[in-house]
């Protein structure tokens, strides 16, 4: 999902977009709603450094079968969000995203990473050598063994 932009009667209109593929490797897009020209109108401020965007997109998003995480519409409308509130709220928006792996990754993961190299990294991590932690730590800490 992206934010795409076109003029139209030589006013700049903002849509909502999606890619998919079709037929193969040929990939499509669609509109998925219009926003129209001006975007601050789906920007809500409640006060202090906060902000959510206005629950008619994510409404009309799912009329049409999509359902978007709450981030990515965010992610669609950041460059757009007042800087001062940017300025805050930057270095807690990506927190947590990182940890995602594919089942494909964590197949690997336990194909390749034996358990010393488990526990080696668990070592390096935390410095400890009571490796009774070993099972909590997130396969994604072992993605580097299977590439």
């Amino acid at each position: 999902m992206y934010l795409a932009q076109r003029t139209i009667k030589g006013k700049r209109h903002y849509f909502i977009r999606e890619s998919y593929k079709k037929d193969g490797d040929l990939f499509r897009s669609r509109e998925l709603f219009g926003l129209g020209t001006n975007l601050a109108k789906y920007v809500i401020y409640p006060g202090g450094r906060a902000f959510y965007i206005d629950e008619v997109v994510e409404d009309s998003l799912s009329s049409l079968g999509v359902t978007p995480g709450v981030d990515e519409i965010e992610d669609v409308f950041w460059p757009f969000i007042k800087p001062e509130v940017r300025r805050v709220i930057e270095p807690y928006r990506h927190r947590g995203k990182g940890g995602k792996i594919t089942p494909e990754e964590q197949e690997q993961i336990c194909i390749w990473a034996s358990e010393f190299d488990k526990r080696r990294i668990h070592y390096l991590r935390s410095g400890r050598m009571d490796q009774g932690g070993l099972g909590r730590m997130h396969l994604k800490l072992y993605v580097w063994l299977s590439a």
